[in-house]
């Protein structure tokens, strides 16, 4: 019977990259129910859930100036301005719905 060794490094490499992929699923899959929260109620979603989903479709954070935050969409020149409180008003939740095109 024929022995095949495994190093450790080959453990962990494959244990890390099997923790990447399943942690990029389940945020995948995070963003979708939000998305689907979104429309469903969308007087109850939180600013942190719509960091979330406008990171998930390109934009990032671009500045704060008091309790507005502005998101940039770079591959598109995209600005959209939400309102920092929770829960958001139904205005950004619709707006970031149409921009995102769900």
């Amino acid at each position: 019977m024929h022995k095949t060794t495994v190093s450790k490094f080959d453990l962990t490499y494959s244990t890390k990259y099997s923790t990447i992929i399943q942690t990029e699923v389940r945020g995948a899959l995070g963003v979708e129910k939000i998305i689907e929260k979104m429309k469903r109620q969308p007087n109850g979603i939180r600013p942190e859930e719509i960091d979330r989903v406008l990171k998930a479709y390109g934009y990032e954070a671009a500045r704060q100036k008091g309790s507005h935050k502005q998101y940039l969409n770079r591959e598109t020149g995209d600005l959209i301005t939400v309102k920092q409180e929770n829960p958001l008003k139904k205005a950004y939740i619709v707006d970031v719905l149409s921009r995102i095109e769900k």
